[in-house]
């Protein structure tokens, strides 16, 4: 069975936060092509609709469910998705489905593991 997800980001245009996008564009997210092992490394959101413009940020909307594929299709048809591009796309899915609309989050990879070292991906609350 299909996930369904209710609610995805959005942007709200503020250079000095580090959004440049315009307000309520919808943010996904792409993986790095390497990703150095460091404690945490911040990340960004893509701006659906140029594809290049980045947001440090991203706000919680609730939306009509849609399912990981209808997103895709919808917001990133144009695109190659590799299998980690979904997986990126799939947790922040899944980390925005459990927050309030209208809350801040950040992407971030932190370093997990003690005897095999590796960075995982996250989307989590920020506060200001």
């Amino acid at each position: 069975m299909t996930k369904s997800f209710t609610k995805l980001l959005v942007a709200r245009h503020s250079p000095q936060n580090g959004c440049h996008a315009q307000d309520g564009a919808i943010l996904y997210v792409e993986p790095r092509p390497t990703v150095p092992l460091k404690d945490h490394l911040a990340h960004h959101f893509v701006a659906h609709g140029d594809d290049e413009t980045r947001c440090k940020y991203g706000w919680v909307s609730e939306v009509e469910p849609f399912g990981l594929d209808d997103f895709i299709r919808t917001y990133l048809a144009e695109r190659s998705i590799s299998d980690s591009g979904r997986d990126h796309l799939e947790i922040m899915l899944r980390s925005v489905a459990k927050l309030n609309p209208g809350t801040p989050v950040a992407a971030t990879y932190s370093s997990r593991g003690v005897e095999k070292p590796r960075m995982e991906f996250t989307v989590h609350r920020v506060v200001f």
